[in-house]
């Protein structure tokens, strides 16, 4: 059997791009990790904290050792124009 790629000339194996877990998954995790983008800091995010944070969509967070609360309805605000 011939290999895909060999058949098609616009294929492309993505398969070693996959980087996360499954959304069912993330969709029980309250924390991830993003990626920082010059490599020098270690970025994450938490949510779901508890009950206010929850109603409130607020989230936390961290770069470093330091550590914001965010609201994410400001958030998406500010990113529409990004």
């Amino acid at each position: 059997m011939r290999k895909r790629a060999e058949v098609d000339p616009f294929y492309v194996d993505r398969s070693d791009l996959d980087e996360q877990d499954r959304p069912w998954v993330q969709h029980k995790q309250s924390r991830g990790v993003l990626k920082d983008y010059s490599l020098k800091h270690k970025v994450s995010i938490e949510y779901d904290m508890n009950d206010d944070s929850i109603k409130g969509r607020i989230f936390k967070l961290k770069i470093d050792d330091y550590e914001v609360v965010l609201s994410y309805e400001e958030f998406l605000r500010i990113g529409r124009f990004i």
